[in-house]
C-alpha cells in the first residue's frame, strides 16, 4: 500500500471514531434530558391529588401507578404480619426497613383489599443482629399518608428465601419480601404497589426513621459518559493532527 492511500485510510477511520464517538456523546445528553423531564415529572406528582382508597387498583396490572405521587389510605394494620428488611442503610447506619400490611377500608370499588406499607426504619441492635426491635403499632382505624412506590425496597441477595406459610407467625425478617410471598403469608391476595410512609406532623413518628432517599434519576452518570465521549474523540482528533500532520511537518 503507498504512503498516501495508508494516508487516507487513516483519516477515514479517524473521522469515522470521531463522528461515533461524537455521536455517543450527544446521545447520552438527550438521555439526560429525558432523565430532567422524568426529576420534573416526579417533582409535580408530589404535589397531586393525593389517591384514596377507591382510587387504589384492585389486581396486579389492573391499572399503573402513579409513582411518588401522593397517598392518603385509611384502615387498620395487621400488625401480626410486620416484616423487618435486613440490610437497609439510612443516615449512615445499618438497620431495617419496617413493612406492615394496611386492611383497607372496604371501597365499593375493589372492597376489602391489602396494601404494604414501607412504615420506616430501625436500627440493628450492636450485638444481637437477629434481634428484631419491637415496634410501636396502633390499634384501630389509622390514616396513612406517604408516597405511591411501585414496589417495596429491593436488595441484592444471595441464595433463595425461605419459604413462608400462613400460620407462621410475624415478625419476619427477611432480606426481600415479593408481593407472592406476602399473599402466601396472608391468604389473600394483596393489592399491587405499595405505600413509602412520611411523617405527619399530626401522628406520633412510632420512633421509626422516615429520611427516605430522592429517587436518583441518573441524570449526572449520563452527563459524565457524554463527557467521556467528547474527549475521546478529542484525543482522536489530537493524536491525527500530531502523528499525520504536525510531526510530518516538523520532520520535513
Amino acid at each position: 500500500m503507498s504512503v498516501s492511500a495508508r494516508r487516507v485510510w487513516i483519516l477515514l477511520a479517524a473521522l469515522a471514531s470521531v463522528s461515533l464517538t461524537t455521536s455517543l456523546g450527544f446521545w447520552q445528553l438527550r438521555r439526560a434530558d429525558g432523565k430532567i423531564a422524568l426529576a420534573r415529572l416526579i417533582e409535580q406528582r408530589q404535589h397531586d391529588r393525593p389517591l384514596l382508597n377507591p382510587d387504589w387498583p384492585c389486581a396486579m396490572g389492573s391499572q399503573a401507578l402513579p409513582e411518588h405521587r401522593p397517598a392518603q389510605l385509611t384502615g387498620h394494620w395487621i400488625a401480626s404480619r410486620m416484616v423487618y428488611l435486613d440490610n437497609r442503610m439510612m443516615d449512615g447506619q445499618a438497620g431495617f426497613y419496617v413493612v406492615t400490611p394496611l386492611q383497607l377500608d372496604p371501597s365499593p370499588v375493589c372492597g376489602p383489599a391489602t396494601v404494604l406499607v414501607q412504615r420506616g426504619w430501625v436500627p440493628r441492635d450492636a450485638t444481637d443482629r437477629q434481634r428484631l426491635f419491637p415496634v410501636h403499632t396502633a390499634g384501630g382505624r389509622v390514616l396513612v399518608k406517604g408516597l405511591i412506590a411501585q414496589d417495596l425496597s429491593q436488595a441484592y441477595a444471595l441464595g433463595r428465601e425461605p419459604d413462608v406459610a400462613p400460620q407462621q407467625p410475624g415478625p419476619l425478617l427477611r432480606q426481600n419480601m415479593p408481593h407472592q410471598a406476602w399473599s402466601q403469608w396472608l391468604g389473600v391476595a394483596v393489592a399491587p404497589g405499595a405505600v413509602l410512609q412520611q411523617d405527619d406532623p399530626g401522628s406520633p413518628s412510632e420512633d421509626l426513621k422516615r429520611h427516605w432517599p430522592a429517587p436518583d434519576t441518573g441524570v449526572n452518570m449520563h452527563r459524565a459518559y457524554a463527557l467521556q465521549w467528547f474527549a475521546m474523540a478529542l484525543i482522536i482528533t489530537g493524536l491525527y493532527v500530531w502523528f499525520q500532520l504536525l510531526r510530518p511537518h516538523r520532520a520535513d
